[in-house]
């Protein structure tokens, strides 16, 4: 991907006014924590789920804690 692809894509994310849910591994090497509640302070309205123990494959990792996380959800549409 071209760094500036980037920049401009991550510089429009605070525009994003729709419901967000993130859930993210704590245990993650590559995608830190620290990112994911970055992500969720730029979004307007954003749920950050951690993981504890969580790598970067939630799907894999913990299947059953993150269909329960997302069936959970209940997005607030202002």
């Amino acid at each position: 991907m071209d760094p500036q692809d980037l920049l401009a894509a991550s510089n429009r994310l605070g525009r994003f006014e729709g419901p967000a849910l993130l859930v993210w591994g704590a245990a993650d090497r590559f995608f830190r924590l620290d990112f994911g509640r970055r992500l969720r302070d730029v979004l307007a309205d954003a749920r950050l789920i951690e993981i504890a123990g969580g790598r970067t494959f939630i799907p894999h990792d913990e299947p059953t804690r993150l269909a329960q996380e997302v069936a959970a959800f209940q997005p607030s549409y202002t």
